[in-house]
């Protein structure tokens, strides 16, 4: 969280609250005075860095949920107005309704496009379709701890080709957005990143010269869709 709270993602973010708010325009307006409260699902939603944003900074509902109960405790700690719907549950049997959400957000996370798409209004619903926002890692994300430790991974570069082909298997891309930043940062914030970093699992840290990383980039590509019927035409 402390990494969040930094600003680091800041830029992922502010990224995530335009593509849900485009999501939401449809249901504005006089016809929608007395519509159902747009609601938003966070699924995956770690301590609640992007629900809480989402929740603060938009005119929405908002849903989260993560299978760490000790994950929910902290966001619950952090909302402190509860302006947020905390729930621990996991990705095979998201716990709210079918056909109950607008949008479905899904930021470095694991995905389950089946239950996205039944939790999510029916596309055919004019006003408002059932939109997915997934967050998946660009393929210069970290590129500076990749480098550093390129001798010990299977694959010196990165690609998040399979992830998006499973998305267009199950959604219609409507928009794809990518979001790069690059932070000098201190020895302590890179070693932050390192442990951290699924990348990094199974490599020890302290066998990599982590003094050598002044700068690290912070890269994201946005999927943005609406639920495919059937498979792609």
């Amino acid at each position: 969280m402390a990494i969040l709270e930094a600003g680091y993602y800041d830029h992922v973010k502010e990224a995530v609250l335009t593509a849900v708010g485009r999501a939401l325009s449809p249901s504005e307006g006089p016809a929608a005075v007395n519509a159902t409260p747009f609601r938003v699902l966070d699924a995956g939603c770690g301590e609640g860095f992007y629900a809480r944003a989402i929740r603060e900074n938009l005119c929405v509902d908002v849903v989260a949920f993560d299978l760490s109960k000790d994950a929910m405790l902290m966001a619950a700690r952090h909302d402190s107005r509860k302006a947020v719907k905390w729930l621990v549950g996991d990705l095979t049997n998201i716990p709210v309704l079918k056909g109950s959400i607008n949008c479905v957000v899904n930021v470095f996370a694991p995905s389950n496009y089946d239950e996205f798409k039944r939790v999510l209004t029916p596309t055919r619903n004019a006003s408002a379709p059932g939109v997915l926002v997934k967050v998946v890692p660009g393929s210069n994300h970290l590129t500076e701890l990749r480098h550093l430790a390129e001798g010990s991974l299977r694959s010196k570069e990165y690609s998040n080709q399979l992830v998006t082909d499973c998305f267009e298997k199950h959604f219609k891309m409507t928009d794809r957005i990518k979001v790069t930043r690059t932070f000098e940062m201190s020895e302590r914030d890179v070693r932050v990143f390192a442990e951290m970093t699924p990348l990094l699992f199974g490599i020890d840290a302290e066998s990599l010269n982590l003094s050598r990383v002044k700068s690290i980039t912070i890269e994201a590509e946005l999927l943005v869709g609406t639920p495919r019927s059937q498979g792609p035409s």
